[in-house]
């Protein structure tokens, strides 16, 4: 089946979106906002306010990787092109991030933070960042990230499938 190509343009249009939306959110939240945050907010608004935006940007994320992969296989006209396939990997690494492994960290941070609360225990935000509340915790902080890469590395694999090469 051929589709015409006011659908395929149509397709691209939503495709450089999604993508541009899930990459810059991401970018943005990771190495722009919570940076900046770490130095201006103290650790008892940084920690609940990094917990709304997180489950923000993970669901907005993910609606518009959804939009990407629909996208991606209207323009190919396959599943199996390589842009499809990264884009599906994105949105792989995206719904695991969101449905699982972020869920887990935080039930993790706060455990281990209110733990840390009852023994009076304080610390910067960049502390509980970079070693978490406890190494549970820095585990699964670290493995949100990971999978943070993983998709951001579908995102720009699937860029690349899209330049006139």
């Amino acid at each position: 089946m051929s589709l015409n190509t006011t659908t395929v343009s149509i397709a691209l249009i939503i495709d450089m979106f999604a993508m541009s939306f899930a990459f810059g959110s991401t970018v943005w939240f990771f190495f722009v906002q919570s940076p900046a945050m770490f130095k201006h907010v103290v650790r008892e608004e940084f920690v609940p306010l990094q917990m709304r935006m997180g489950k923000l940007l993970f669901t907005s994320a993910l609606v518009a990787l959804a939009l990407l992969v629909a996208a991606s296989v209207v323009q190919s006209g396959s599943v199996t092109a390589w842009g499809s396939v990264a884009a599906a990997a994105a949105l792989l690494f995206g719904a695991l991030n969101k449905f699982f492994i972020f869920p887990m960290a935080l039930r993790a941070g706060g455990e281990s933070h209110q733990m840390k609360e009852g023994r009076g225990e304080t610390g910067s935000p960049v502390e509980f960042a970079s070693e978490g509340a406890g190494k549970s915790a820095t585990a699964k902080h670290r493995l949100v990230v990971l999978f943070v890469v993983a998709m951001v590395a579908g995102l720009v694999t699937h860029g690349i499938s899209l330049l006139p090469i």
